[in-house]
């Protein structure tokens, strides 16, 4: 399981950094896009870059409404018009206005496995309507995330209360968020204030940026017996 950020606010020198987000996360069964940026076109590039073109995605996962982490869908919908949009419900008609009348938007309002080992965590609820993604690993849960608005902790909870990582935009986190005892490791990425300054402060804390990898185990899968003796 390979987690890639394709869109951030922070970039290598030879990559265009803009104010947004957008993750590519692939498994051996199934690629899945977790938001899109603000530019369709910075998007493609970004996928072409890794070899990815739009019609070998499974699934969009949107977080939110924000033009930040949607504005590159309707230029994918161009190209893939009936490629599925997981929305979290509460934001889902907002999503739908900016699409095609083609486009198939799935409102999320509760946890769902969206791909093996792969959940989104339904609406969060709060102010913003938003949703993240629950990987499972090895090491125990990945989240994936795009602001966080309705705080960590809230996050976490969805989670099951810890993770191993936090991986995305964290709207609200403060030095009196760290070190935090229910995460092992976080990738600050896109709005998260004063990334930089935590990540000195703070090993838990790592800066993302474009072009920035996590590989992890994914677990075992477990067949169940098939009854069978000799």
């Amino acid at each position: 399981m390979r987690i890639t950020i394709l869109v951030d606010d922070i970039a290598p020198d030879d990559v265009t950094p803009v104010h947004g987000f957008s993750a590519l996360v692939e498994t051996d069964e199934a690629r899945l896009l977790f938001d899109t940026g603000p530019d369709g076109e910075l998007l493609l590039k970004a996928l072409d870059s890794h070899g990815i073109g739009v019609r070998d995605l499974d699934i969009v996962v949107v977080s939110h409404s924000h033009h930040d982490h949607t504005g590159g869908l309707s230029r994918l919908l161009y190209h893939y018009p009936r490629l599925p949009v997981s929305s979290p419900v509460g934001a889902s008609s907002e999503v739908a206005r900016k699409l095609p009348r083609e486009a198939v938007i799935l409102g999320e309002d509760r946890p769902r496995e969206i791909a093996p080992r792969i959940s989104t965590t339904g609406d969060l609820g709060g102010s913003v309507p938003e949703q993240a993604l629950l990987l499972e690993t090895m090491d125990g849960t990945v989240v994936l995330t795009g602001c966080t608005h309705s705080g960590l902790d809230t996050l976490l909870s969805s989670a099951g209360g810890s993770a191993s990582m936090v991986i995305g935009g964290l709207h609200d986190l403060s030095a009196d968020d760290l070190p935090h005892p229910k995460v092992d490791a976080i990738v600050a990425c896109h709005c998260t204030p004063r990334k930089r300054s935590l990540s000195h402060r703070f090993d838990q804390v790592v800066i993302g940026e474009v072009g920035y990898q996590v590989e992890l185990q994914e677990p075992p899968d477990i067949s169940p017996m098939d009854g069978t003796s000799d």
